[in-house]
């Protein structure tokens, strides 16, 4: 709390927060931030962090399963290399 002293008088908490630039409106922002976090943020972090704990391997075993190396086939032109069946 503010102390009322020689040359500063007692002053509401709100007024001392306007004087810094916060008011009632800016109070507003706070639900809904809590709201894009609880509902956003922390699902997508979650499921980043779940996809660099494999159950087997390293932190990029799952990775390195679903993007191999090329193979020769891939050099032939066809975006997915020998995995591709030819369309007839």
């Amino acid at each position: 709390m503010s102390r009322a002293g020689p040359g500063r008088p007692l002053t509401h908490w709100q007024h001392r927060l306007a004087e810094r630039g916060v008011d009632r409106q800016l109070w507003l922002l706070v639900p809904a931030l809590v709201f894009v976090i609880a509902l956003f943020l922390y699902p997508f972090f979650y499921g980043l962090t779940l996809s660099f704990q494999p159950t087997t391997g390293g932190p990029f075993s799952d990775y390195a399963r679903f993007f191999p190396t090329p193979t020769s086939g891939a050099r032939s032109g066809s975006p997915c290399g020998s995995r591709c069946r030819p369309r007839s």
